[in-house]
């Protein structure tokens, strides 16, 4: 029975959390080059990431450039700078990175199966902890 409460509160609990927290739901920041010298910032769920600071740099890790994206996440360069590697950061904590010879060929998880995968996981804590309490009794 005590078993039983406790998973019920922990299920409360994590039900809650999501719930209230609906600003910790993360995010990655991806940069797409859109043409020679122009690129677009945003986020994976398909929001434009507005003025972030954008850094151009060359082979040899100078800065080319800096700058801030516009208002539909774009930034626009002199395309005779030809930047090597291209930065986008903003003052959450996210940061994109692209680079000239490698080609995005990361896939991701959909947000779907992310988000099973993570209930998956808690089911299997909360299920071990059941075991281990119903064990710890007989």
């Amino acid at each position: 029975m005590k078993s039983k409460k406790l998973l019920l509160i922990i299920c409360f609990s994590l039900m809650f959390s999501f719930i209230i927290i609906e600003d910790a739901l993360a995010h990655r920041m991806l940069i797409e080059e859109v043409g020679e010298d122009y690129v677009v910032v945003g986020f994976d769920d398909g929001t434009k990431a507005m003025e972030v600071d954008v850094v151009l740099y060359d082979q040899d890790e100078e800065v080319l450039l800096e700058g801030k994206t516009d208002l539909e996440g774009g930034f626009e360069f002199d395309p005779e700078l030809q930047p090597y590697k291209i930065v986008s950061s903003d003052t959450y904590g996210h940061r994109a990175e692209w680079t000239s010879d490698e080609p995005i060929t990361e896939e991701r998880f959909p947000r779907w199966a992310r988000a099973l995968l993570g209930i998956g996981i808690l089911l299997f804590i909360g299920v071990s902890a059941n075991f281990i309490s119903k064990k710890k009794d007989n």
